[in-house]
């Protein structure tokens, strides 16, 4: 019995620690309308106006290369 309530004990410790190192949000930064994004966002990593064309061989692998829009 006594391992059963130790077990128990140390089960709702080790839930509330998470809870207590969770960091405090104080307020986001602002975000600017119409700013232009860091990071250009593309189709598989095939750049402006290109997208994956994929396919299998007769062995069944699967080969990509980027083919137009």
């Amino acid at each position: 019995m006594r391992l059963v309530v130790a077990a128990v004990v140390g089960l709702f410790a080790l839930a509330v620690v998470p809870v207590e190192a969770a960091p405090i949000v104080v307020k986001s930064a602002p975000v600017q309308v119409g700013a232009a994004p860091s990071v250009e966002l593309v189709a598989g990593g095939c750049g402006i106006g290109f997208h994956r064309g994929r396919w299998r061989d007769r062995w069944h692998h699967w080969h990509w290369r980027c083919v137009p829009n």
